[in-house]
């Protein structure tokens, strides 16, 4: 079981993927309580997440809002699969590029069976189990082929378009294509002349859902 851990930090090149074991913070799971709308647009507002991953977390934590949103100093706590914590990483990341960083939100999509995750970050600069740039996506997807470029080139689309919802090829379209928000509905950024929606049905590629983190975003907090 694929299971990602994505962090934004306040430095340009301080967005992380961490590849991790355990610790769910928002992730794609089973619904398994009604959602308070009041929690749901509270959650929405001061992590940024989108509709769909924010209901998700508090179906699984029935409507505590404490447990389905975890603070910066709890963010620094967990550990990582090698020992450390979130904290240590960010600390010698920041002893290494001299620059000062924060870990205000973060994200966990446990993949299960029949689920890919794919983990990508732009600029790239890997390092041991994590990634760093200033741009960060992780794609959950479903296919019953063998993960191909497409799934990172569609990481890449992400990063670029900055898509607000997956969608499905029913929805209306935006009048004017370069306004359009929905994922499957965006002209493809590696090819123009087609549409995500039409890749996706070519390459039988099931989008479930995607983050995008971005170093430097401003967050709404109440």
């Amino acid at each position: 079981m694929a299971t990602f851990w994505l962090a934004r930090t306040s430095a340009v090149q301080g967005l992380k993927v961490w590849q991790r074991q355990d610790q769910q913070l928002l992730h794609i799971c089973q619904s398994m309580s009604a959602v308070d709308k009041g929690q749901l647009a509270k959650l929405r507002k001061q992590t940024g997440f989108s509709i769909s991953n924010c209901k998700n977390a508090l179906e699984m934590h029935g409507n505590d809002f404490e447990k389905a949103v975890l603070s910066e100093e709890q963010l620094k706590n967990l550990v990582t699969s090698d020992g450390k914590t979130l904290g240590d990483l960010l600390a010698l990341t920041i002893g290494t590029i001299g620059e000062n960083m924060s870990l205000p939100r973060a994200v966990q999509i446990v993949g299960s069976p029949g689920l890919n995750l794919v983990g990508y970050s732009h600029p790239s600069a890997p390092e041991e189990n994590l990634t760093t740039g200033k741009f960060g996506v992780i794609l959950a997807l479903k296919t019953p082929g063998v993960l191909s470029e497409i799934a990172r080139q569609l990481c890449v689309h992400v990063i670029g378009m900055n898509p607000k919802t997956v969608g499905t090829l029913s929805d209306p379209k935006a009048d004017n294509p370069d306004e359009e928000t929905t994922f499957v509905h965006q002209e493809f950024l590696i090819d123009p002349t087609v549409t995500v929606g039409e890749v996706l049905q070519e390459e039988n590629i099931e989008i479930v859902d995607f983050i995008r983190f971005e170093s430097g975003e401003q967050l709404i907090v109440n």
